[in-house]
């Protein structure tokens, strides 16, 4: 509990004499949370407006509601209006955790592919070094208990969350706390990161992506590079030459800042890949990673370099570490089988991912035919859609689309968009809404030595349709229809 001048004091809110003397018990973002002595923060989002709520908050114990400047609702005098509520939450939000970011030392991996995989390859690396560290990713989180899957469908979540979280990882004495860093989160209109400061930043690529809620692939970008205004002063900035903006994010970069360049400062070569491992050389010496996908390498060695520098140590000592990581669920994850069938879930839903999966493919299927099971979500950038479709039908058989989260669009409408992008006229295309059972024929038609792509899910728990949360498990439904 904190005193709500306090609170109100580390957001740069004038507080009345009355207000310095309540107590707060906690900080609410629903109105059917709230309790005596909650502060209720109304957002306004894409399809609902939180301010709508504030009178219930207050009618539920709140004793104050937060929300935009511009929001319609009547005034009231427990009800405060600023320019971004969101910056005012995470603000409110450290200080009711006793500012748990002044005790760690935190790492921000952002990017449009490869985030999750290099924030887990780094948390990977870091453990071999006996490093305490906290992870915070799409796929998993880690506070200090152990390394658990991530409840949440968000990959940075709410202020509210994520201090709770470098809460727990302070009262378990990690040192190091590393934490995905999405457009979203580093948004002027979200601002879940506000008042974070980085010890080192890492930008795995960049391109763009979720311009359905940015509005431009420029504002995108200046969403993503404003990770670089975060990291502190003599702090380490980490990317490779695979990043198209690397001139622009070493321009934007302080003069301070210690650039580490994959390519450049630190030369590395790509000499062999299959299904299973990569094989490669950094400095001149040799490396074995135990992933499936070439550009998996390069975020192996991108932790690298992170790991490099927290602990002191030159990269290529660190080097034989990398043929002991292990791959994320539902990254290129492989599901044995009786069939003699090679199939593979993976998380691939934008350009950049499908670019690199396919590119793969195409290097190491020999005579093997492709079968790929793919959608696209609702609600997402639809101009994407056509040219997945085209970059998956040139290297597959057979395509199966399906459902990966619709919400509210109609599916027969996403794959429309899919479809129109399918050129080559080799490619059998098949559409099954139900997700399982577009699955289950992919393995049905699939005979031994065929490669079978699951895409889109990959380790995620639930299909979104409507209003519904439906479970989901891709890894549980192959091996269900394969039985």
């Amino acid at each position: 509990m904190k005193a709500l001048g306090e609170l109100l004091r580390s957001a740069r809110i004038p507080a009345t004499s009355t207000q310095q003397s309540f107590i707060v018990t906690s900080l609410c973002t629903h109105s059917n949370a709230c309790k005596e002595g909650s502060i209720f923060f109304g957002f306004r989002g894409q399809n609902s407006d939180g301010s709508l709520y504030a009178k219930e908050a207050l009618q539920n114990g709140a004793i104050l509601a937060i929300i935009d400047e511009e929001a319609s609702v009547e005034d009231h005098q427990f009800i405060i209006r600023v320019k971004h509520p969101h910056q005012t939450f995470a603000l409110m939000n450290a200080a009711f955790h006793d500012n748990p970011q002044a005790e760690l030392k935190l790492i921000a991996v952002s990017g449009t592919d490869g985030k999750s995989s290099t924030a887990d390859f780094l948390h990977q690396l870091l453990s071999f070094e006996g490093i305490p560290a906290g992870l915070f990713s799409t796929t998993s989180i880690d506070d200090g208990a152990g390394k658990i899957p991530s409840p949440y469908r968000i990959s940075t979540p709410e202020a509210d969350l994520l201090y709770s979280f470098l809460d727990r990882c302070r009262a378990n004495r990690m040192e190091y706390v590393i934490i995905e860093a999405t457009s979203h989160a580093l948004s002027e209109e979200y601002s879940r990161l506000y008042g974070l400061t980085f010890e080192i930043g890492i930008i795995t690529t960049l391109s763009g992506d979720h311009i359905e809620f940015h509005g431009s692939r420029e504002a995108y970008l200046e969403a993503k590079l404003s990770l670089l205004g975060m990291i502190r002063p003599r702090g380490h900035f980490i990317t490779s030459v695979e990043n198209r903006e690397l001139d622009r994010c070493l321009k934007t970069l302080d003069s301070s800042i210690h650039a580490h360049i994959l390519g450049r400062d630190h030369p590395y070569t790509i000499q062999t890949c299959d299904l299973h491992s990569v094989r490669g050389s950094f400095h001149d010496r040799s490396f074995t990673v135990h992933l499936g996908l070439e550009v998996f390498a390069t975020n192996a060695l991108l932790a690298l370099l992170a790991s490099s520098v927290i602990t002191d140590k030159n990269p290529v000592e660190l080097l034989p570490h990398l043929s002991n990581v292990r791959p994320l669920k539902g990254r290129m994850q492989a599901v044995p089988n009786d069939k003699g069938v090679l199939v593979f879930i993976d998380y691939a839903h934008t350009i950049g991912a499908y670019e690199h999966l396919f590119a793969f493919i195409k290097q190491v299927r020999g005579t093997s035919r492709v079968i790929t099971v793919m959608g696209a979500a609702g609600g997402r950038d639809k101009k994407k859609r056509s040219v997945l479709g085209g970059i998956a039908s040139k290297e597959s058989d057979i395509l199966i689309l399906t459902e990966e989260d619709p919400v509210f669009e109609e599916l027969s409408a996403i794959n429309g968009m899919i479809r129109n992008g399918i050129a080559s006229k080799s490619c059998r295309v098949l559409e099954i809404d139900d997700r399982k059972e577009a699955i289950g024929e992919a393995i049905r038609l699939a005979q031994a030595g065929d490669i079978v792509l699951l895409l889109g899910k990959g380790h995620e728990q639930s299909i979104q349709r409507r209003n519904r949360t439906i479970p989901w498990d891709e890894e549980q439904a192959v091996l269900e229809v394969i039985r």
